[in-house]
């Protein structure tokens, strides 16, 4: 049986530390304009909340520089203004019911932001079709390291990763 992650993601690279994740998110942050959508799965501990936070760090930097960014395990949402730009930072994993995604508004900021959302899986359908799709796992026999499959959502984004430009 193949593997369900395997049939969605069209490239991997593996990032053997924690800075390589960084770096990974940094070049994403390159290229992210409103309305793109990074949707971060994977498991408890794989490094979607390091690439959120590295991502989110770099867009920030010439408004709010050193800007702590709280995991927003808790709160679900975070937001962030980068200029006239707003940076949504989900974590959907307490979400109890798809319901309270309308409360939240993410329709509207799929449009108009940058959302990054950890466990997009519990967004179900709503889950824009031109997001980027990108998965954390561990290497069973390398504990730092993490395989990273990617699937860009947006052209520009596909361009630019393809082209190695998110892997300088």
């Amino acid at each position: 049986m193949r593997d369900p992650v395997e049939s969605v993601y069209s490239h991997g690279i593996t990032c053997s530390t924690q800075v390589d994740t960084e770096l990974l998110a940094k070049g994403f942050a390159g290229c992210a304009e409103p309305g793109d959508v990074f949707l971060l799965s994977g498991l408890i501990g794989t490094g979607k909340s390091v690439f959120a936070r590295a991502l989110i760090q770099k867009l920030l930097e010439p408004f709010d520089p050193g800007a702590e960014i709280p995991s927003p395990t808790y709160t679900i949402v975070q937001t962030y203004h980068a200029g006239q730009v707003r940076i949504w930072h989900a974590d959907l994993y307490r979400l109890k019911d798809t319901s309270e995604l309308n409360e939240l508004g993410f329709d509207e900021a799929f449009e108009a932001d940058i959302c990054l959302i950890e466990w997009p899986e519990l967004l179900g359908t709503r889950a824009p079709a031109c997001a980027t799709r990108i998965h954390f796992q561990h290497i069973n026999d390398k504990p730092e390291s993490r395989l990273v499959k990617i699937d860009p959502g947006r052209e520009e984004i596909r361009t630019a990763f393809f082209g190695g430009a998110l892997l300088q």
